[in-house]
């Protein structure tokens, strides 16, 4: 009897070996025969350089295209299907230095460049929606989309240097700019930090950045064990598919309200009233507190020093701050008095240190009360939408509109 379970044993795992080598055959098939590859958590991430050596300065791969449908970056960590309005084509175009603009921009002088985290480099929104593309399309303002680095790395570009744009936006939500002083926080530095390359091929970026890289996109030859599991981890088709069969089932057994208290999430909140999820909703909290009192004390510390040393190249800073996600559709803050709003002190001290900026508090919490309108932040995810970069751009160019006309007097 134990001779008969040794050898079934014995038979279980060598028939394993057979399908092992069938998975294995048809994940390497993939990294030939799908370009790009589909990834578990958000679309975009494909374009993300975040292997190569030049990776501290260049956001994305250079020349790298995307062209696919992709929905919200909070609905696979409560396993929700996305629903058919949910999915959104995007196009992901990335310019010869890596960042998120068309190719050729910077064959002439721009008039602005744009900073801030993905809410700027546009996580999951479509080139054209971009506040840049906008600008620089139907506004007549050139401008360079330098998001997801810091500020500190243009003051350094020789490119830049050469050919200073006539403004900096920084843009993002009212708590990035209270806090994420590394977006908008310059030092004096007199000599460039580097020349960017132009790359003329996302493949020349490639044999150049990735180890042991001599093939074209996601045809890569690689040896060390670390580097193969982080691409089977992030890039498995198997796993993929897997994961889409796992949530087809899920939704077909649950509803979406049942899923968020199963796969309940202390950075996430699903309000099954809206049909809207948030991503770290405290953290989002508008009230003024003792905190956000410093923050913005801090901030404007901040900004008087970059409005300063921006000055010294003829360069005007302009702040824009929005409201976050919660702010303007959390239940539990819908009734803070407006005094006790942080983002409408924030826009005070701006205006009493004489730092350039938009006023969003108003005008976006008018426009997230319009039932007939998109949304100003997708439900499904923790950036803003489409709707709010034609806002922002449109009081953008007002500014700058202003701004040159009374240099120009």
């Amino acid at each position: 009897m134990q001779i008969k379970k040794s050898v079934i044993t014995k038979i279980s795992l060598i028939s394993i070996i057979p399908a092992w080598l069938l998975i294995s055959l048809f994940e390497a098939s993939t990294f030939i025969l799908i370009d790009p590859k589909p990834v578990i958590y958000r679309a975009w991430e494909t374009a993300s350089n975040i292997e190569g050596k030049d990776a501290y300065r260049t956001p994305f791969k250079p020349h790298f295209k995307y062209n696919f449908l992709a929905h919200g970056d909070s609905i696979n960590m409560l396993h929700f299907k996305p629903n058919p309005n949910e999915l959104r084509k995007q196009i992901f175009t990335v310019d010869e230095y890596g960042f998120r603009n068309r190719v050729g921009l910077l064959n002439n002088p721009v008039d602005a460049v744009i900073f801030g985290t993905s809410q700027v480099a546009g996580a999951n929104e479509t080139q054209p929606n971009l506040v840049s593309e906008l600008l620089t399309d139907k506004y007549n303002t050139p401008t360079y989309n330098h998001g997801l680095l810091p500020l500190q790395r243009f003051w350094e570009n020789e490119w830049f240097m050469k050919h200073p744009p006539k403004y900096v936006i920084v843009l993002g939500t009212e708590k990035e700019v209270q806090e994420s002083s590394w977006i908008e926080t310059l030092a004096e530095n007199q000599a460039p930090d580097y020349n960017p390359k132009t790359w003329s091929s996302l493949e020349e970026w490639q044999q150049e950045n990735l180890p042991n890289s001599n093939f074209g996109l996601n045809k890569i030859m690689i040896y060390n064990y670390d580097q193969i599991t982080s691409l089977f981890k992030n890039y498995s088709v198997t796993r993929y598919l897997i994961n889409k069969l796992h949530t087809e089932i899920l939704n077909k057994l649950f509803t979406r309200e049942q899923l968020a208290k199963i796969y309940n999430n202390t950075e996430l909140d699903y309000d099954p009233s809206q049909d809207m999820i948030f991503y770290q909703p405290k953290e989002g909290n508008p009230t003024l507190t003792e905190k956000s009192q410093q923050d913005i004390k801090n901030s404007m510390t901040v900004l008087k020093q970059t409005r300063d040393l921006l000055k010294k190249r003829g360069i005007t800073l302009i702040v824009a701050a929005v409201p976050t996600k919660a702010h303007l559709y959390y239940q539990a803050y819908q009734n803070i008095p407006e005094s006790q709003q942080s983002l409408n002190v924030l826009e005070q001290e701006l205006g009493v240190n004489e730092i350039e900026h938009i006023k969003f508090h108003a005008i976006l919490h008018k426009e997230a009360a319009k039932t007939n309108e998109p949304l100003l932040y997708y439900r499904e995810d923790s950036h803003w939408s489409a709707r709010t970069n034609q806002i922002v751009a449109k009081l953008l160019a007002e500014k700058i509109k202003q701004l040159s006309q009374s240099t120009s007097n």
